[in-house]
């Protein structure tokens, strides 16, 4: 993209929320950025695409809701309110696409918002990514860690296993037998 370009995106591929059994909203932020040249009006629609969350009873918004951006403007704030339904349904999402001129729109005009369950254990990491260089007498060892939202009333149990990857278990890494059963009490 040259800097006479415009280019308007999502500001991460996945947003997530958790459902709250509350009385007031429950907001999720989603950020549109533009980017380049931001001399001009330009508007893109944002749309509900593909979704295991129910329109309604999971969340809420306006869809198809204009974006627009003013000359300057290079950041734009939607909100989708998410609903507790009261129903063990694990995570479910919700797609969203911009929509507009394809000359305008970046190569992240679509992202996924998940929408956790409170009435499930959800677990996941802490980060997506962890990089660490070969040993190091001073760090010889990564910290991974597992954090749990949802029903944390009862007992919860997650294996890890390895999956992909160019590293070796024992020639490159070592510390845990895979699988590795972690327990949320």
């Amino acid at each position: 993209m040259t800097t006479n370009q415009t280019s308007i995106e999502f500001s991460s591929a996945k947003y997530s929320g958790i459902e709250k059994d509350q009385p007031f909203l429950n907001l999720i932020e989603i950020t549109v950025i533009r980017s380049g040249n931001t001399d001009n009006f330009d508007s893109v629609e944002l749309h509900l695409g593909n979704r295991t969350a129910q329109e309604g009873s999971d969340f809420g918004g306006i869809f198809p809701q204009p974006i627009d951006f003013q000359p300057g403007e290079t950041e734009k704030k939607v909100y989708i309110d998410i609903y507790d339904d009261f129903k063990r349904e694990g995570t479910e999402n919700i797609e969203l696409k911009l929509i507009g001129n394809p000359t305008i729109l970046g190569q992240q005009y679509i992202t996924t918002v998940d929408i956790l369950d409170n009435e499930s254990a959800n677990i996941s990491f802490e980060k997506a990514e962890y990089i660490v260089t070969e040993y190091d007498p001073n760090n010889p060892q990564v910290a991974i860690t597992l954090t749990r939202s949802g029903d944390l009333n009862n007992t919860v149990y997650a294996e890890i296993q390895l999956g992909g990857g160019s590293a070796n278990y024992e020639e490159d890494f070592s510390g845990i037998i895979f699988p590795e059963l972690v327990t949320f009490r």
